[in-house]
Parts: structure tokens; sequence; C-alpha cells
């Protein structure tokens, strides 16, 4: 009986050591996954929010594009700025054409006038109003309204040279258009000497020579 009370006791005793070990054996590692899995969320939403600022930033810069096309200068704009530029009113050119044109990637306003005198020719920067280039050339074509007649131009070349139509004898009286310049030639001779002269359409004298002639 003494026995059998004994071995009872001993059972108790180990199946409560089993108790106790089984208890200490619970595994960690579910904690450290769920420590990881909260750093793997912490970085996924970091990533969430890198992306998001990403995506403002772009529609930003998208935004400020769109704001700096709506800031180009207009046709009229670029025109008062070449006119300013120019030193001339507008009630003093013609022939006023201003057309918009990409170069070498720039947006460019391109504006051309006339006046009495001079053609000008302007680029200009669309996005900020800056001039890129220009040009002022002097028109040499003389239009219709001012053209005078070959006995005119010879008159204006006798006038000059101080002498009259019984002095001379004409050996060239010619109209013709000389590097847009629309102008008559005219030779005469008397004294000795050879007078050459261009005179313009409009009667102005271009030139004039005078040499002594050699027998």
């Amino acid at each position: 009986m003494k026995v059998k009370s004994t071995l009872i006791a001993v059972l108790c005793v180990l199946s409560l050591a089993g108790c106790q070990n089984g208890t200490n054996d619970i595994p960690a590692a579910d904690t450290t996954t769920s420590v990881q899995s909260t750093g793997s969320a912490e970085t996924t939403s970091a990533e969430a929010i890198t992306e998001t600022e990403a995506v403002q930033n772009n529609t930003e810069q998208s935004a400020a594009a769109e704001n700096t096309d709506g800031q180009r200068l207009t046709l009229e704009e670029a025109k008062t700025a070449a006119l300013e530029h120019a030193g001339v009113k507008e009630s003093e050119v013609t022939n006023i054409k201003t057309e918009f044109d990409h170069d070498n990637g720039i947006n460019v306003i391109e504006v051309d006038f006339d006046t009495s005198s001079y053609e000008y020719e302007y680029e200009i920067n669309a996005d900020n109003g800056n001039i890129i280039k220009f040009s002022k050339e002097a028109l040499l074509r003389q239009t219709s309204q001012e053209t005078i007649s070959s006995e005119e131009a010879e008159n204006i070349a006798l006038e000059h040279a101080g002498l009259s139509r019984n002095d001379v004898t004409f050996i060239k009286t010619k109209r013709e258009v000389d590097d847009n310049r629309d102008k008559y030639e005219i030779e005469f001779i008397c004294g000795g000497k050879e007078y050459e002269y261009d005179i313009s359409a409009g009667g102005d004298i271009i030139k004039f020579e005078i040499d002594e002639i050699n027998d």
C-alpha cells in the first residue's frame, strides 16, 4: 500500500514538472513576427506617403507650367514692345505683321513692319518678353507715287553739276533696279569731262562721278 502511494506521488511530481517545462518552452517567434510585421507596415506606409508627395509635386509643377503658358505675350503686346524699341509710333509704320513661331525650342513672336525709311524685323521671346534679335534695314525701293520721270532725273543731275541741257551731250539715261533700289543711271559729257549720276526713282542723288576724258 505504501509502495503504491509512493508511485502516485512520484507521478504527480513528474506531471507538475512537465507542465512547467511546457510553459517555459512557448516560442518567442510569434512576438518577433508581430514586430517585423509592424515594421513592414510602417515601411509600406512611408513609401506610400513618398509616392503621394511625388504625385503632388508633379501636379504642382504641371500647374506651374500651365500658369507660365498662360502668361505668354499676346501679339499686340509683342508689337508694342517692338515699336517702343524701334522708337516709332504705330501711326508711322506700315505692313505690320505679327505671328507666333517656335525657334530652337523657344516660343517666339515675330514682328515685322516698315517705316518710310527702314524695314524692321523682330523676334521676341513669347514667355518672358525679351527681344531675341532684331534687324533694321534701309528701304531702297521707292513706291510708284514717288517715281520721277527720266527727264526729271536728268534735270536733277544737270542742276547738281551746274550745267544746262544745251551744254551737255547725253550718252546714257537708263532706269534699272540694283540692290532693290529703283534708280536712273545718267551719263553725259561736257567740256572734256564725263559725268555719271545715279538718281533714285524718288529724286535723290545716290552717287555721282566726274572723270576727265583722255583722247
